[in-house]
């Protein structure tokens, strides 16, 4: 989801079949959706959940959150069992 008066935008559900997993389809798809958002937002935000933390680790992901909380709290769902993670592109 786009927020881009508030600077970032927010990934959901982003999953890949196990299977397809080590075909690198998710970090070819990671890659273009930073490519196409990096002059419209300055920040991804997603929930990552600990089978796939360590996707989003190597595509840049933190769990220290860049982003002013005030622009982002309120705007999306928190999720349990989950970290919210950030990437600055």
């Amino acid at each position: 989801r786009l927020f881009e008066d508030r600077n970032f935008v927010e990934i959901v559900f982003c999953t890949v079949a196990t299977d397809e997993q080590i075909h690198g389809f998710g970090t070819r798809l990671m890659n273009h959706l930073k490519e196409y958002l990096k002059n419209r937002v300055g920040y991804m935000l997603t929930y990552a959940d600990e089978n796939a933390k360590g996707f989003f680790k190597k595509q840049g992901f933190s769990e220290t959150i860049l982003l002013e909380k005030k622009m982002w709290k309120g705007y999306i769902k928190d999720y349990d069992n989950a970290t919210l993670r950030c990437c600055q592109l």
